[in-house]
Parts: structure tokens; sequence; C-alpha cells
């Protein structure tokens, strides 16, 4: 919408209906705190039945998230202008479809700082999008970066002493590894609340080889990362969404990751899973 004008714009085609190129000229720099947290506070976050997290061996009572901010530059359908993005993300969740299962992370939510891909990525990919300001830090060896909305610093992180050294926990590399991620997309009926005209898990599958490359590639042992709640008067679309952020414990910070790319994908693989 609005309908009468033609397709609408955005990262998946032009005003004629065209495919966008221009995407291997795109950038991006994506930094990812992983940490652990209880498992029953982040189930909680899981919004059906079809989704669950796969339990852990090694750490009971304790699954893996992670928080990830990146920001894209040169982006073709934007006509070289970019925007920032930061999500939350659950590991190890499985989906038990009708014809498939389906292993990657979900999005639980994610912030953006402009209105523009919101759209399109709640109304064609079912993601879970929302409007923050994304304010970054950042120097060779630190990153920092404040959540927000009209002054309201409702979630905090910071990642330093950047390097090149691998770090020797397998765990941690596996997390910061591209995967399957798993999304519930959910639009309501309009004149009967609590009732949806469509409501079905989604999946956006690794980006396909050779759409980005990357560029640098550093790690971090030292970071942190803080949520606070706030009420109604402060934030009041949001106070709901930042007052389960605040009550998630980070038990354990497992580490954290920063890349640089060139070239990225318009996540036109995008795909429903039947339930």
């Amino acid at each position: 919408m609005p309908l009468g004008f033609g397709p609408f714009p955005g990262p998946r085609q032009t005003a004629q209906g065209d495919k966008v190129s221009g995407w291997d000229k795109a950038k991006s720099t994506t930094y990812t705190v992983v940490f652990r947290a209880p498992t029953n506070q982040l189930q909680d976050l899981l919004p059906s039945p079809c989704f669950q997290i796969e339990p852990s061996k090694d750490n009971a009572g304790l699954a893996t998230a992670s928080i990830s901010f990146t920001r894209l530059e040169n982006l073709p359908w934007l006509a070289g202008r970019g925007y920032s993005l930061c999500g939350l993300y659950i590991h190890n969740v499985v989906c038990h479809g009708r014809d498939d299962v389906v292993r990657g992370k979900y999005l639980s939510v994610m912030f953006e700082n402009r209105p523009d891909p919101i759209i399109s990525g709640r109304e064609e990919l079912g993601y879970a999008k929302l409007f923050s300001s994304l304010d970054e830090n950042e120097n060779d060896q630190n990153f920092s970066l404040l959540i927000g909305w009209e002054g309201t610093v409702f979630g905090e992180v910071a990642i330093n002493s950047f390097s090149q050294d691998v770090p020797s926990d397998p765990t941690l590399l596996s997390h910061l590894q591209l995967e399957n991620i798993l999304h519930y997309k959910y639009i309501p009926r309009t004149g009967s609340p609590g009732e949806a005209d469509v409501e079905y898990p989604t999946m956006t599958p690794p980006a396909p080889a050779g759409s980005s490359e990357i560029e640098t590639q550093l790690f971090s042992l030292s970071a942190t990362l803080k949520f606070s709640p706030h009420n109604f008067q402060s934030l009041p679309t949001l106070h709901h969404i930042t007052k389960k952020l605040a009550e998630i414990e980070p038990i354990e910070i497992l580490g954290a990751g920063k890349v640089t790319a060139k070239g990225a994908d318009d996540i036109s693989s995008q795909r429903p899973i039947i339930i």
C-alpha cells in the first residue's frame, strides 16, 4: 500500500516492478555479541509451539542468544543511502513444519533507524521490525551502541579489544557463522481484535555464495550488554518490549565478532514454513 500508484519500490523491486541491481556495491559492518541466558526466559519469547529451543547437554538450563548490529551503506534501492539495524536472536531453535523441520536462529525483535526497510520487511518478509535510534561509536579497538527512542535509551552494547586472533572456543565461532533465520509473520484482521489474517513462520536462508565478500573479520572476548525497562510515558509503544528485554539475564558472555563485507543479498529467497 498505497495501491493505485504501481509497484512499491523497495529492496526487491523498482517502481517498474523490475529486480533491483547493484547489490554487489553495497557495504556492511556487523558487530555481534553472543551470550547465554536462562532457557525459560528465551523460550518465553517464541510466539508459537512450532518453535522450540534444542536443549544443550553441556549447559543445563541455559540457552544461547546474540545481539547483532549491522550498518548498511551504499544500498542500490535507497539511491546509495544506508541505514542501521539491531536484533535479538535466539539460537538453536527448531521449527517443526508440516513438510519439513527447519533449524536456525529466531529473530525475536529487530530495531531499525529508517522507516522504509521497516515497511517492506514487515509486509513482505514477516520480520518483527520496529523503529528506534541506533547511536554508535567505534574505533579500531572498541565499539559501543545506544538503542533508544526520542532520547530514552533502553539498550546498551559495548565491545572492547578487538583482535585478529581466532578464539579457541568452537561454540562462539559456530554462533558467529551464517545460518537460517526464523521469524513469525502476523498480520491482524481488520475489525476483529485477536484474530489474524496471516499467521505463520517464515525463514531467511543464508545469503547465496558470492553475494558478498568478507573484507575483515575481528574477534573479542570482552563485551557487555544491558537493557533497561521504561514506563509508558517514556516509551509509549516500546515499553512492553523493553520490559521483556530487561528481564533477560546474560549469565555468560561468550564473546563477540566484527565483520566488514562488500556486497549484500536482497533476501528475495525468504519463504514461508507450512505448519
